[in-house]
């Protein structure tokens, strides 16, 4: 492995303190290092290093920041290929594999290819209004629809290959991927997946039913999602893993399935999914 994408939370500190130190390590190690454009500079790096060129032809990438950062850089290195080290710099790191002080160790683990690969399936949302496609947007946690300000609920009909699968009143609606099942949809109540299975959740947000409550469908289905909130408001937006994507308006659909590519994440350390998920039940407690 010779060369390597530095992706560093850009509102971190840290983290761009982090890769600016890292740059002359793997430089001295022989890798050919990368950037995002407008970081080169901060980094220390000509603007060669950031042009899509080299920086899409990278063996790794090696991101520094949270779970947050991590999911910008799986939509980023869509389609791409190239799998993703996490750093963790952040409060949870669910996705990320290291802490900044296994550097020094995993860096040389990287180079020598002592790693494996783990796929992550993506979600794929379509944005539809009068049967025209308004904009696709990639997600590896989740796809969401919620209000914004407004007070008064929504009103979503959600089927799949045809099937009703509810009509939800609340305050929007959450389909997530089994990587995304311990992050919002967590938090709405639903279910706690293994990252690794093929599936599609959808959770309602604070629906006004008891009865309401986490679908989880195959992962080849497509989720058609049809806002039926009589609104003039502006507010109701689509977001896809907390990137505002599109405002949506009454009678707008949004289908929502499985992308195309998925995520490639490095994996170095011991242990499982169910070590790391006792860890975070641990520290929330």
């Amino acid at each position: 492995m010779r060369r390597i994408a530095l992706i560093p939370h850009t509102g971190k500190p840290q983290a761009l303190n982090l890769a600016r130190r890292m740059v002359p390590e793997l430089t001295r190690l022989g890798v050919q290092v990368s950037t995002t454009p407008g970081v080169h500079p901060t980094l220390g790096l000509s603007e060669v290093h950031s042009v899509e060129k080299e920086f899409l032809q990278a063996d790794a990438a090696i991101v520094l920041g949270g779970d947050g950062a991590l999911l910008t850089a799986a939509r980023l290195l869509y389609g791409t290929g190239i799998p993703i080290l996490g750093v963790n710099l952040g409060r949870i790191g669910f996705l990320s594999e290291i802490e900044p002080a296994q550097l020094s160790e995993a860096l040389p683990r990287l180079l020598r290819g002592e790693y494996t690969v783990v796929e992550r399936m993506m979600l794929e949302a379509q944005v539809m209004r009068a049967g025209v496609l308004l904009q696709k947007q990639t997600a590896l946690n989740d796809v969401v629809i919620a209000r914004g300000t407004f007070g008064r609920m929504l009103s979503l009909e959600a089927t799949a290959e045809g099937y009703r699968i509810g009509t939800y009143v609340g305050d929007g609606i959450i389909v997530a991927t089994p990587t995304g099942s311990t992050a919002y949809s967590l938090s709405a109540g639903g279910p706690i997946v293994h990252p690794e299975m093929n599936a599609i959740l959808v959770t309602p947000v604070c629906p006004h039913s008891l009865a309401a409550r986490t679908v989880v469908l195959p992962g080849s289905s497509v989720v058609r999602i049809r806002v039926t909130t009589p609104t003039e408001h502006d507010d109701l937006m689509l977001t896809a893993d907390g990137v505002h994507g599109k405002h949506l308006m009454s009678g707008d659909e949004v289908l929502v399935g499985r992308a195309p590519y998925a995520t490639r994440l490095i994996r170095m350390r011991e242990g499982s999914f169910y070590d790391v998920l006792s860890v975070h039940m641990l520290n929330s407690q």
